[in-house]
């Protein structure tokens, strides 16, 4: 379930090797798509949620910034609206961009109302610390309120963002990888909520080796999605992400089962 940050120093690596390859920011892909009627050819998207552990993300943001890698960090907030800002400002100052990870919906028990204020609010704070253009929902797993419902139907503008990292691409073909629930291929079980886009066929998981190859040859947006809480930096970090997964995926399962029941 838990990865080494090794395991993604050769997952960029593999992408490195795509001829002519942009790397983009989420801001930068939506301008792109725009653009280019929806078609963006050997682009790679690199999205981080850091759902929790900043310091791993902070790991992570240097291991990219050293193989010339931009990607783009998503932050939550506690329920007081205060945002890690030691970590937020080391990832911004490796130059990745950096944004809010809203779960206000969730939080508010379905007060949309109360939400949207919230949202507006945790905004402000978080440019108190860096600029910020995109923002991308937490998924929440275990509440019965989907934090995506928040922005439906709203003009980002309003709150000066360029985009939203799902809402703004929901009807672009494309592919997306996440490591939600421990694997690349992990089951709707697992995986309750965290999708972007339409779906299209994925390419090998990027352990393999061709996959590389495949992303060259395909004239599609990829985006790559992790949490960096999931990747560790040492032996004691990697049992702690192990034990936490292995937990919420048994929440996760028993949650579905009562929905079912």
């Amino acid at each position: 379930m838990a990865f080494h940050l090794s395991d993604y120093k050769r997952l960029i690596d593999k992408l490195a090797t795509i001829p002519g390859r942009d790397w983009l920011t989420i801001t930068g892909a939506t301008k792109s798509l725009q653009a280019n009627d929806g078609l963006l050819c050997n682009a790679n998207v690199m999205r981080h949620d850091v759902d929790r552990s900043p310091e791993n993300a902070l790991h992570m943001a240097r291991l990219e910034a050293n193989n010339n890698i931009k990607a783009t960090y998503y932050f939550r907030c506690n329920k007081r609206g205060l945002f890690p800002e030691r970590y937020v400002l080391a990832i911004s100052e490796l130059n990745h961009e950096v944004g809010y990870h809203y779960e206000c919906l969730s939080r508010s028990r379905g007060d949309r109302k109360a939400a949207l204020e919230s949202f507006a609010e945790n905004l402000e704070r978080f440019r108190g610390i860096a600029p910020c253009q995109s923002v991308a929902m937490h998924g929440a797993p275990l509440s019965p309120y989907h934090n995506q419902d928040l922005l439906v139907g709203t003009n980002l503008r309003d709150y000066n963002l360029v985009s939203d990292a799902v809402l703004s691409f929901a009807k672009t073909e494309l592919v997306y990888l996440t490591d939600t629930g421990g694997s690349w291929r992990a089951p709707e079980v697992l995986n309750l909520r965290d999708r972007v886009g339409v779906a299209t066929t994925k390419p090998e998981t990027p352990e393999t080796v061709s996959f590389g190859q495949w992303v060259a040859k395909n004239n599609q947006l990829l985006i790559v999605s992790t949490h960096p809480e999931r990747w560790a930096y040492n032996t004691p970090n990697f049992l702690i992400a192990e034990g936490r997964d292995r937990l919420t995926n048994a929440a996760k399962l028993i949650i579905n089962r009562l929905r079912k029941a």
